[in-house]
């Protein structure tokens, strides 16, 4: 049965024509509330959070979205192509690449749709070297993890799907502290050879997070405040990576003020950590009740600021 074409822009629920801006504020609210933690032993929303990250992961590339924009459902083949009844399939063994776990959880194809030919997508092979005694080329490919999973370490699990409908499923250790470009070599997992099968590299990529924004090994957070802890200073409660610790917020914040974390962010190849910035954002209550509304009133009576002087 043919996989149904799904609309990454109304998935997310935004217009064609949306920024980069909005189109990660629709995936933040909507992955906050689908995320399999807030819905435990929920498979339709596991379902809708996984459609949200395959949508987010798409149209938050520019190269990606441009090449959907064009072609479609067929934009990972970069062709306007419509395969006859019966012949969805390549001639060219294929393979299909997933991962479960942690905060990302989507479909690869793309890695592993030519396994034995010219490079495909995050998959490339390596040339095999001359002779008798072959061994068989190595196969790359970008494992998506989510900064927890890279900060902790952990298992992670993924498949791959052949072709020929034949699937193998791998249970790979994420080492703590790990980072960006690290690389997991699983031996003789790569194409077969005539002596030897080549490995399977995986390279780490981190996935696209509902909280987080990150930049190099620095992370960034959007953290609400009402508009009375913004004007009078507050300490608030602040998830890190490391555990939750209150948050100094200083009188007269504004919004946008990065207040920094120094060394709570992620590490580096070279083992040093990068900061955590909680980024403010002042909210304002948008029901009142008559006694909150009548205070309101107060304030603007007797409020000497103007916010346009």
């Amino acid at each position: 049965m043919a996989v149904q074409f799904q609309d990454y822009y109304e998935t997310l629920g935004v217009e064609r024509g949306a920024t980069e801006e909005e189109i990660k504020k629709a995936f933040r609210k909507m992955a906050r509330k689908f995320h399999p933690d807030v819905n435990p032993g929920n498979p339709e929303a596991e379902e809708k959070f996984k459609k949200i990250n395959e949508a987010y992961e798409v149209l938050s590339d520019k190269d990606k979205r441009q090449k959907y924009d064009r072609f479609g459902q067929n934009w990972k083949t970069g062709q306007e192509f419509t395969p006859p009844p019966g012949q969805e399939q390549s001639g060219q063994p294929g393979f299909r690449f997933t991962t479960t776990g942690g905060e990302y959880n989507t479909d690869f194809s793309e890695f592993f749709q030519q396994f034995f030919g010219a490079n495909s997508g995050g998959a490339r092979t390596r040339p095999r070297s001359p002779g008798f005694n072959q061994r068989g080329s190595d196969i790359e490919a970008e494992l998506p993890v989510s900064i927890e999973e890279a900060f902790h370490g952990g298992a992670k699990q993924f498949t791959i799907r052949k072709g020929d409908g034949s699937t193998k499923t791998y249970k790979v250790k994420i080492p703590e502290h790990s980072f960006v470009g690290k690389q997991i070599r699983l031996s003789n997992q790569g194409e077969p050879g005539v002596n030897s099968a080549g490995d399977l590299i995986l390279t780490l990529i981190y996935a696209p997070h509902a909280e987080y924004d990150v930049i190099g090994t620095d992370i960034y957070e959007e953290v609400d405040i009402a508009p009375w802890e913004a004007v009078l200073g507050s300490k608030i409660p602040f998830r890190t990576l490391e555990g939750e610790v209150r948050l100094t917020i200083p009188p007269g914040a504004q919004s946008g003020l990065k207040l920094r974390l120094g060394s709570r962010g992620l590490f580096s190849e070279s083992g040093r950590r990068g900061d955590l910035y909680a980024v403010l954002s002042v909210r304002t209550p948008d029901k009142l009740s008559i006694e909150e509304r009548e205070l309101w009133e107060k304030l603007a009576q007797v409020s000497k600021f103007d916010p346009r002087e």
